[in-house]
């Protein structure tokens, strides 16, 4: 028996559809989302900090053990590099331009961003709960609330938006020490980074945190 062309196509058409349905991480899916984060082995994202009114720009590199932040100066015409080491805790920030160590900006500045793998732990937490989705930029995002999100130099109560189609965060929002604070991610490039990002120049030399 031969069948219209017409109706295999139509058919392939929705085993396609149907598999691609099944594919997609539902936004409650709390093991999915994780699973589509721990196969990155590196990555980097533009990102923008704003607490208290003062927004800071910057770039985040991020490698297994290693963290790398890059924001315009405060003062104009320069980068503040911040290297993390996170294997012993260790941190310094200087000058790209001047290879100067110790800028006014700080460390701490810049090392509260929280990592996706820091983010994608908080919505796994007992005290966490998915809130609701929501389409942003005809793309969906997992809604969750988290308490006490640790990150560096305190830890952050409010909500965390994920993207269901890899589970890399959008921002995440909330009081940190009684202060509001904002991170929104943007421009994620996910590629295993060399090494050479993390290495602190000459003459600078990484300190306990």
């Amino acid at each position: 028996m031969r069948f219209p062309k017409n109706l295999i196509f139509l058919v392939l058409v929705l085993v396609v559809g149907i598999i691609g349905c099944d594919s997609k991480i539902a936004p409650h899916d709390l093991e999915g989302l994780k699973a589509s984060t721990e196969k990155i082995t590196g990555y980097s994202c533009d990102f923008t900090r704003t607490m208290d009114g003062e927004t800071v720009h910057g770039r985040l590199y991020y490698r297994e053990g290693s963290i790398r932040f890059e924001s315009p100066a405060s003062s104009g015409g320069d980068t503040v590099v911040t290297i993390v080491n996170q294997e012993n805790d260790t941190a310094c920030t200087y000058s790209e331009k001047l290879k100067k160590g110790e800028i006014s900006q700080g460390a701490a500045f810049y090392q509260d961003v929280p990592l996706v793998s820091e983010i994608m732990k908080a919505i796994s937490a007992e005290n966490a709960r998915f809130l609701n989705a929501e389409m942003i930029n005809d793309e969906e995002y997992a809604i969750y609330a988290v308490e006490k999100m640790p990150m560096y130099g305190g830890s952050l109560t409010g909500q965390v938006y994920i993207r269901t189609a890899d589970g890399l965060p959008l921002s995440a929002e909330g009081a940190r020490s009684g202060r509001q604070v904002n991170f929104q991610y943007t421009n994620y490039n996910l590629e295993t980074l060399d090494q050479s990002l993390f290495q602190v120049p000459d003459g600078i030399s990484l300190t306990k945190r």
